[in-house]
């Protein structure tokens, strides 16, 4: 590899996959999960959250199920997954027991290389493996009705963001949708990292952001 190439790869940003799934037959998901696990280690994917029963604060747009968020070293390697034969494979048995609003995107910034709170084997399959760093994550699709007044938003939220720590992963106006069986989530994908769910938690009740919401 030559030294452009290792420094293009050193600097690439890391891609995304996130997913809300209803899950219809628990039997049926548990070998989807046995055949999405491998071929997301294979294209060099982190599990980041995997919750059955995330906290929802808000829910305008209706998704619900299953939180799956895996973290790829690149968007080309996200696509490169979710277009692989073996995920294709994977998927054929997603649809038939669930239904999946799935999106991909660019991050902001290179892939961590922190161990992910789950194996990568174990998405999807109801693994129980144990996790490195336990860390919180605040996942949002935003619709934006009014360009001048999210304005105000933005000043009362960036503020908040620095006190509380909260890291950008992913913050992208147009998302690659590549699933809407439960009904198009339009706007934009934020996601942001906290040390803990804790620290989430906090950040999202606090008196500051919630003035800016």
């Amino acid at each position: 590899m030559s030294a452009k190439e290792s420094e293009d790869k050193t600097e690439a940003k890391a891609g995304y996959l996130m997913a809300r799934i209803a899950v219809h037959d628990k039997e049926a998901f548990a070998e989807f999960g046995k055949c999405a696990g491998p071929a997301i280690k294979q294209h060099g994917g982190k599990v980041l959250i995997r919750n059955p029963s995330p906290d929802v604060r808000e829910n305008v747009q209706g998704a619900k199920g299953l939180l799956i968020v895996v973290q790829f070293p690149s968007l080309a390697d996200a696509v490169k997954f979710y277009e692989s034969e073996e995920y294709g494979k994977a998927m054929a048995i997603r649809k038939m027991c669930s239904d999946c609003d799935l999106i991909l995107t660019e991050g902001v910034a290179p892939m961590s290389m922190e161990a992910g709170p789950a194996d990568a084997g174990d998405a999807g399959a109801g693994g129980d493996a144990a996790a490195p760093v336990k860390k919180g994550y605040l996942v949002a699709r935003v619709k934006i009705n009014d360009a001048e007044g999210i304005k105000g938003y933005y000043q009362a939220a960036g503020p908040c963001i620095m006190k509380y720590g909260v890291k950008i992963l992913a913050n992208c106006v147009t998302p690659d949708v590549r699933e809407t069986a439960q009904g198009k989530m339009a706007g934009k994908l934020v996601l942001g990292e906290f040390e803990s769910y804790a620290a989430a938690k906090t950040f999202y009740e606090s008196e500051e952001y919630t003035k800016a919401i």
